[in-house]
């Protein structure tokens, strides 16, 4: 173990030696030993003073790592007098120590109009960590009003810089400032298929529905396949259902498998039980792709699975013969292994799926002490799942009588377990 942990150590020092090349073994060795211990004292401390550039830097980034707050009068004197590669790494440090005392030294530099394009980015970045760690202090809203300042000022320069926008967009996200998702929603025509990818996913963990009608053209219309699954997930985030129609094409026809099953999910979120026959007839295409494919785990497994999920979302109680079948057929091939199947199962036929399971157990001969020990565990797992579900069933005469009959199944499986 020990000469494991020697080797490890001498990696470390290897690839810090590559990177920070003109610094010393003697001190990347005094540097990893305090970010190992998570220790910042004076040893530290006398390093970010020192004249050689590359060990300020290096002894910036291990203040961050090792996160004491104490750490944050050097480092912000870094990010304010020092050359721009430190204090960009400067002001990532204070982020990553996620201190409220860091705020002032961050606001400072993004208030700072000539301050260089990576300290900007990296300090906007800082922001968004600081406020999400201390969302009740007053200092989070003021953190929050500058990024979307910066954001801003990237959205009126016609060059502008994309990690500062890239890094803009996360801290959005962390600090969650008000009117955040109507600056993000400016990103969504942006040249660049990574900016939109990202203000389209910021506005998805948003929930924001403040963009549904640029995102429906770029779900339709966008050349980067990311982006356009980006737009249905924040389609389906916001509950359009003014984009069912669209979302429901780009489920079918988008020719990304990205893009699918981002719709595919999205539909589920809209519950709109029209949407089963055509993703039925797609599951039914893809099925008997699936049925032929010599491989170990087929491509078309994924998006089965997704559709079966969303058909227990937008088929709920419903008792649908084709979405049954579909799914009966799905489990046989699959040896009953997916949760995602039998959760589906269960949510659109509940009495029809614990009677399935029951005729199947009795059939296979499960109701013995031997074969209860000898499933796998996969199996059990999901049939687990899918009574998880009957035991979630709305109260009444009809779903009472289901459940007794699940418990029923489970008490006898679990005495013979224990036997």
């Amino acid at each position: 173990m020990k000469k494991i942990l020697t080797i490890c150590f001498a990696l470390l020092i290897c690839f810090s030696i590559q990177i920070f090349a003109q610094v010393s073994t003697n001190v990347l060795v005094q540097i990893s030993k305090a970010e190992d211990e998570l220790r910042y004292d004076k040893t530290l401390e006398n390093l970010m003073k020192s004249p050689d550039g590359k060990i300020r830097q290096r002894a910036a980034l291990a203040a961050g790592r090792i996160g004491d707050e104490k750490a944050i009068p050097m480092l912000a004197n870094l990010l304010e007098n020092d050359l721009s590669a430190i204090g960009a790494t400067a002001a990532f440090a204070i982020g990553e120590i996620e201190s409220i005392k860091g705020a002032d030294a961050i606001l400072k530099t993004l208030k700072n109009e000539k301050v260089a394009a990576e300290v900007r980015a990296r300090a906007t970045e800082a922001a968004g960590k600081i406020a999400a760690a201390n969302a009740k202090d007053a200092k989070a809203i003021e953190l929050g009003g500058a990024i979307l300042d910066v954001l801003d000022a990237e959205i009126r320069n016609r060059k502008f810089d994309r990690l500062t926008v890239l890094l803009g967009l996360t801290a959005v996200l962390r600090a969650r400032p008000e009117e955040g998702d109507f600056v993000t929603a400016k990103f969504l025509t942006n040249i660049d298929a990574r900016i939109r990818a990202d203000a389209a996913n910021t506005l998805s963990r948003l929930r924001a529905k403040n963009a549904n009608e640029p995102l429906r053209a770029m779900l339709l219309a966008d050349d980067a396949a990311i982006v356009r699954a980006n737009a249905a997930r924040a389609l389906g985030a916001a509950e359009d259902k003014d984009a069912f129609t669209f979302l429901l094409e780009a489920a079918i026809e988008d020719e990304d498998s990205r893009v699918r099953v981002s719709a595919i999910r999205s539909l589920g979120s809209l519950k709109n039980a029209k949407a089963a026959d055509k993703l039925l007839e797609r599951g039914e295409m893809l099925f008997n792709d699936y049925k032929i494919s010599k491989s170990a785990n087929p491509s078309e497994k994924n998006e089965l699975l997704e559709i079966a999920a969303t058909l227990g979302r937008i088929l709920p109680n419903l008792d649908d013969e084709k979405a049954v079948k579909f799914l009966n057929d799905f489990r046989e091939i699959d040896f009953y292994q997916s949760p995602e199947i039998e959760i589906a199962f269960a949510r659109i036929a509940p009495e029809k799926y614990v009677n399935n399971v029951l005729s199947l157990i009795e059939r296979e001969g499960f109701f013995s002490l031997e074969n209860v020990k000898k499933l796998n565990w996969r199996f059990g797992s999901s049939i687990a799942q899918g009574f998880g579900e009957i035991a979630a069933l709305e109260s009444n005469e009809k779903n009472n009588e289901v459940r007794r009959k699940a418990e029923n199944f489970l008490g006898q499986t679990l005495g013979l377990a224990n036997g």
